[in-house]
Formats: C-alpha cells, sequence, structure tokens
C-alpha cells in the first residue's frame, strides 16, 4: 500500500509509526497493525499548476500474501495540539 504525501507534508518515523508535520503546525498520526513493513520511500507530486513534478514522500506499507488474502490495518488520527 502506497500513500503519497503532499510536498509541504514532513514525515517522522519512531517506533512504527509516522508524525506527518504540516506547514500550519497541525501534526497528523499514522500507524499499523504490524502486519506490514513501513517504510517512507521517495515519490513525486504531479500538479497541473506546476512546471514539473515535484519531489516528494510516500509511506509505503508492504506485506507477502501467502496465499490467501491479508487484511492491513492502518488508521490516521489528528494529534491534539499542545
Amino acid at each position: 500500500m502506497r500513500f503519497h504525501l503532499h510536498p509541504d507534508v514532513t514525515p517522522s518515523v519512531e517506533a512504527g509509526q509516522v508524525t506527518l508535520s504540516l506547514p500550519n503546525g497541525e501534526r497528523w498520526l499514522f500507524s499499523h497493525d504490524g502486519t506490514a513493513e513501513l517504510q517512507i520511500e521517495p515519490s513525486c507530486w504531479l500538479d497541473p499548476a506546476q512546471a514539473g513534478p515535484l519531489p516528494t514522500r510516500q509511506i509505503v506499507l508492504t506485506a507477502v500474501l501467502g496465499g490467501r488474502a491479508i487484511q492491513i490495518g492502518w488508521t490516521l488520527a489528528r494529534l491534539a495540539v499542545r
């Protein structure tokens, strides 16, 4: 599973979760159930208002299917403002 992030979003990984920091100070927490391996990888953002693609990042959850379909649980929640 791939979750492409806007170029203005800054991801940081800690303890298998990703904190997403927005320019306005908001923070969001992406977490998953541990079924998959979590990584942050390069990506690009396509915007028709831009001359070309913008570099960004993506959250990637990877799992191997073992002959049966599996379910990968994930959540995205806004963190309270301090």
